[in-house]
């Protein structure tokens, strides 16, 4: 790979490559074995993907609801509210534990992932004028937790993306 490890504890490198030239759809791998591939839908903002046999969806409930990490059979895994239109920011919940994943600076494409105020995880993209990215996210989170905030990272990345294509 040709990017710089962002290793803060240790963690291995999520590497994120997306499907295509034009595609919002990432393959997930680390340590050369590709974990779980997203696929986003070209509508709305919902995606899911599939670790060994099981499925887990991503979607937002309606149209300014919390985004959602459901297993197959439809339990609430975790969530993510976006408090404001104007912030690059997500307040995040898995099991009674709270996160947020901002954005690292107003313009940039870098977010950090907060527990408590700490920055504990990193996400950004690997080169200029390209979507594919790298993630140092803590192991002890559980895998769709981890995955369920990538998605989250790649609406926002396809939100500026969609901003910028029309100025």
């Amino acid at each position: 790979m040709d990017a710089v490890n962002l290793n803060c504890k240790g963690e291995e490198t999520i590497w994120m490559e997306p499907k295509g030239w034009f595609s919002w759809d990432y393959d997930l791998i680390q340590g050369g074995t590709r974990l779980a591939s997203i696929s986003l839908a070209w509508i709305r903002e919902k995606g899911e993907f599939t670790l060994g046999p099981e499925k887990f969806s991503l979607f937002r409930d309606g149209i300014a609801g919390p985004f959602i990490l459901a297993d197959d059979g439809g339990h609430v895994l975790a969530k993510g509210v976006k408090p404001s239109l104007f912030q690059r920011r997500f307040e995040l919940e898995r099991d009674a534990h709270g996160y947020v994943l901002e954005a690292d600076s107003f313009f940039g494409n870098t977010y950090n992932l907060l527990e408590a105020g700490t920055v504990i995880g990193t996400i950004r993209c690997r080169r200029l004028l390209s979507w594919k990215g790298e993630a140092s996210l803590p192991p002890e989170l559980p895998l769709p937790f981890r995955i369920f905030v990538l998605w989250l990272v790649i609406i926002l990345w396809k939100r500026d993306a969609q901003g910028s294509a029309g100025s």
